[in-house]
């Protein structure tokens, strides 16, 4: 799934690029409220993405990618948020709104070597904020045995909790009890 209106600001001219999970799926509770899931799987990657701003050439604002806290503590020079200079900037801080400091929090900006996470928490609150679910679950689906991932995991969804966000893990060996083809 991918935000067709692009409320993140990640599409421009140069890059059509904008935040995509892998499953979305839509349901209801007992209650009648709306709940949207929205699932990463990781079965073979070796961890999740990286701040693309921070790995950049054009970066001239690393110093802050190096500095402790979401964004490095500077919405506005952010290179990430800058949209890499671009015709317009991206809305990540905007949807996340305030975010509390956890002693696992990295060295540097706390999504230079996780931003996806942070992305996809970003578009739960879009469709939070839109009005097309009560509550998102955002899971990650992935072996048991990919530690790097779930260590990642785990630092990530401890910086990242916002109100009407659930995290999930989903273990891959208990999806897969579920499926017939145990090799599909």
């Amino acid at each position: 799934y991918s935000d067709p209106l692009d409320s993140l600001g990640e599409r421009t001219h140069a890059s059509p690029h904008a935040t995509q999970v892998d499953v979305r799926i839509d349901a209801s509770d007992a209650d009648g409220r709306r709940q949207v899931a929205l699932i990463e799987v990781k079965l073979s990657e070796p961890g999740f993405g990286e701040c693309s701003a921070y790995l950049a050439a054009a970066n001239d604002a690393r110093h802050i990618c190096r500095r402790p806290g979401p964004f490095g503590a500077d919405t506005t020079e952010c290179f990430q948020l800058r949209n890499h200079d671009r015709e317009h900037r991206r809305r990540y801080d905007q949807f996340l709104g305030s975010l509390a400091a956890s002693p696992e929090a990295p060295a540097g900006c706390w999504f230079r070597t996780t931003s996806q996470v942070m992305r996809n928490v970003a578009l739960a609150r879009v469709l939070l904020e839109r009005g097309e679910a009560d509550r998102v679950i955002v899971a990650l689906c992935a072996p048991d045995e990919h530690r790097v991932i779930w260590r990642q995991w785990r630092q990530s969804t401890e910086l990242l909790a916002t109100q009407g966000v659930v995290f999930v893990a989903l273990p891959a060996d208990i999806v897969l009890q579920y499926h017939e083809d145990h090799e599909g």
